[in-house]
């Protein structure tokens, strides 16, 4: 089999040979042909090269800058915060007021659905939720597959309406999906400042003066500091020995 494979090679490798010498020297005599031809005609160089450098200086403006362009989903993650401390219940009369404004600024056509998620439970559930306090809500909504705009559009449209209707609230919208979530390593922005140190007040005071430095930089939004200090905390000062006179554990109390 080596040997015929070998013979074989043999009597057809001059012909492959000539073959691809008359080949090169056709696509030579071509391009010297198309050079002699464009140097006797400058001008359609020179309106080739600026026909390509104004439709490219006009697509660049309109074109993306990220990496990996955000897809419509069809979904997106609204998370809204007010004032620490809020009891859950006027947390949910917000919400439930949110949701009626959605419902106007979103054509009926186009929601699917809204899942609104209130507060949180402490223990083990609180792992699973991006919510920290009863003044927390987090709701996705869900996009009709026949929609006439993006969940961009839509997400965008409601970060301009909603402050001015909520002045008292925060604001933040997750519109990337899984793929924006797996680049950002799971968190929920791509760009991610951390601040550690021995004071988490200072820590805290630090962020809230770069929070204020980074909102007015172009391109910045939902610019906020997600951990809070300033929750109400009511602290009991247990006398152990008289509450065990009446039988009463700290739990209990």
């Amino acid at each position: 089999g080596y040997a015929m494979l070998g013979a074989l090679c043999i009597v057809a490798l001059p012909w492959l040979l000539r073959k691809s010498v008359g080949f090169i020297d056709e696509v030579t005599r071509r391009y010297a042909d198309s050079l002699h031809y464009f140097l006797n005609h400058k001008w359609i160089i020179i309106l080739t090269c600026v026909v390509v450098f104004v439709s490219g200086g006009f697509i660049a403006t309109r074109v993306g800058g990220e990496l990996f362009p955000r897809a419509d989903v069809g979904s997106f993650t609204l998370k809204a915060r007010l004032a620490s401390g809020t009891r859950v219940e006027n947390t949910e009369k917000f919400a439930a007021e949110l949701e009626a404004k959605i419902h106007e600024w979103i054509p009926k056509s186009d929601l699917e659905m809204i899942v609104t998620n209130i507060g949180v439970i402490a223990g083990f559930p609180a792992a699973y939720t991006p919510n920290v306090g009863s003044q927390d809500r987090y709701m996705i909504l869900e996009i009709s597959q026949d929609r006439d705009e993006t969940s961009q559009f839509y997400a965008e449209k409601i970060r301009k309406l909603a402050p001015a209707q909520f002045p008292d609230a925060e604001f933040a919208f997750e519109t990337g999906g899984l793929l924006t979530s797996a680049l950002n390593g799971g968190l929920p922005s791509s760009i991610d400042i951390q601040i550690s140190g021995p004071s988490k007040e200072k820590a805290h005071e630090i962020a809230q003066t770069l929070v204020a430095k980074i909102k007015p930089l172009p391109g910045a939004v939902d610019v906020r500091v997600q951990q809070r200090f300033d929750n109400p905390v009511l602290r009991l000062n247990v006398d152990r020995q008289k509450a065990g006179e009446y039988g009463l554990e700290v739990d209990s109390i």
